[in-house]
């Protein structure tokens, strides 16, 4: 179990500090937020401070596999296509692409099993059980040492709140995880997951990633289309024992208040990092937020990586989310401010839990 950095604009040494901790165990960068010619120098000051770091380059389609090979990176990732069907061309397309992927490096004399196969979905795609069944079933097949595994975007609703899809498309990506992690003992990454990724890591992810603006913690088309200046985002704060981010000002304050410290406010590995200091808020930005959320789902992945079984880790997380409910309860009953639909994200997980128990006898 690992959590990974993904990275956006303005990370400054905010990677390598997070590795000294050990808040992650590595990084995924793409060319959108980052300068061609400084991601391999990034990725080496990154081998220099933990040389065994998981290091990824998301293609996003256009890049080529041979950029990559010059890269100082731990998996290959296939280029691919967005999916909105399992039964498109493009899906099709994406698998080819990994063939010929895969292909490519054994004629190079290079090691295939380093690829990871990407898998760019819409979350209305996974739903469909037969097609999703038709990829299982694919995968099953494979000769081992074929590709390591996988590299799933899941393209979600930004109008939601997270998980940012419905309980179905959740409990599919669930059956995703646990087919290709657990089952087929594929290496499985999940990039753009919040605190979705306990539960994705708990049925067989081996890993999943987050930055520090929502746009890297959830994959949207919109964030990639042509779009006029935006005002920068309120400060939020990170909470595991809520299961989501809420506004510093004025949620936080009160919400401690109200409940106390300690069913709010979480461990980080940063001793630093103090969002509340004599009873005043203390300044707190997005990327100080993200510092301390890599250092939350860490030590709960920790408690995860002490159960054997995927019934016990799921029944850990289930657990998590029925006290993160109970607590938005009684901040709802108090009158105090909450984020449109809470506990609703809570119930979509709990409901896709339940979901994914009833159709794979977990």
């Amino acid at each position: 179990m690992s959590m990974l950095a993904q990275v956006g604009f303005g990370k400054k040494t905010l990677v390598q500090d997070a590795l000294r901790l050990h808040s992650i165990t590595g990084a995924v960068l793409s060319a959108r937020s980052e300068r061609m010619d400084a991601i391999e120098p990034f990725m080496s000051s990154v081998r220099q401070v933990e040389n065994q770091s998981i290091l990824l380059f998301d293609p996003q389609v256009k890049l080529t596999v041979d950029y990559q090979l010059g890269l100082p990176v731990t998996h290959v990732l296939s280029p691919t296509m967005f999916v909105t069907n399992l039964s498109s061309q493009p899906f099709f397309t994406s698998l080819s692409l990994a063939a010929e992927t895969l292909a490519y490096l054994q004629e190079r004399g290079e090691d295939s099993s380093r690829v990871l196969i990407s898998l760019c979905l819409s979350h209305h795609a996974v739903t469909d059980t037969k097609n999703l069944n038709l990829l299982l079933n694919r995968v099953t097949g494979m000769p081992a040492g074929a590709a390591a595994g996988f590299y799933l975007v899941i393209d979600v609703d930004p109008d939601e709140h997270e998980p940012y899809m419905g309980s179905h498309s959740l409990a599919a990506l669930l059956r995703i995880c646990y087919g290709l992690g657990k089952l087929n003992e594929r290496v499985v990454h999940v990039a753009f997951t919040g605190y979705l990724g306990l539960l994705l890591q708990a049925v067989g992810a081996a890993s999943t990633s987050a930055g520090w603006f929502t746009k890297e913690r959830r994959f949207s088309h919109k964030d990639y289309m042509p779009r006029t200046a935006s005002r920068q985002p309120n400060e939020r704060y990170s909470s595991s024992k809520l299961m989501t981010s809420i506004l510093v000002s004025p949620n936080l304050l009160n919400y401690v208040q109200l409940l106390g410290p300690e069913e709010i406010l979480t461990d980080t590995r940063s001793a630093t990092l103090q969002p509340i200091v004599s009873g005043k808020i203390a300044p707190w930005s997005a990327r100080t937020d993200c510092s301390h959320f890599w250092g939350d789902m860490t030590e709960r992945l920790a408690l995860l990586e002490q159960h054997d079984s995927v019934a016990d880790r799921l029944s850990v997380v289930e657990s998590w989310l029925h006290e993160a409910r109970t607590r938005w309860g009684k901040i709802r009953s108090a009158g105090y401010p909450v984020i449109a639909g809470e506990p609703k994200h809570i119930d979509n997980m709990l409901a896709a839990a339940q979901e994914f128990r009833n159709e794979n006898d977990v």
